[in-house]
């Protein structure tokens, strides 16, 4: 009985050792694994960052060419308009203003006319 409980009180020391053995392996190995986790993480992060960077550049230079092209286009066009219309207009004011200078002259004309009339008989 007496070698019975030796053994016993051996074999649960044993086993107490070993499972005290296995908790600190285990307690190191979680440290390890969330380091492990902890420089995947950062190593995704930075991966995903660089490339959201370069997509977003890539956008941005997309996006400005597009602009550009757009904005050539379209100001030729003006450009073209504009002259088209400064060039049909070019002829087209010189009636109008001589049409008004006539008018104007006439107007002096009468109105002149009109005073000088008028300051002769002393109204004015």
């Amino acid at each position: 009985g007496r070698r019975a409980a030796t053994r016993r009180a051996q074999v649960d020391d044993h086993v107490r050792v070993t499972l005290e053995k296995l908790a600190r392996q285990e307690d190191s190995s979680e440290g390890r694994i969330d380091a492990l986790e902890r420089k995947v993480v950062s190593n995704v992060e930075d991966s995903l960052s660089q490339r959201i960077a370069s997509l977003e550049q890539a956008m941005r230079d997309a996006v400005q060419k597009r602009i550009s092209t757009v904005e050539n286009r379209y100001m030729s066009r003006l450009g073209d308009v504009v002259s088209e219309k400064v060039d049909g207009a070019g002829r087209g004011w010189t009636l109008p203003f001589v049409f008004l200078v006539v008018v104007d002259v006439v107007a002096f004309a009468l109105a002149r006319a009109w005073y000088l009339k008028f300051r002769k008989t002393h109204l004015l």
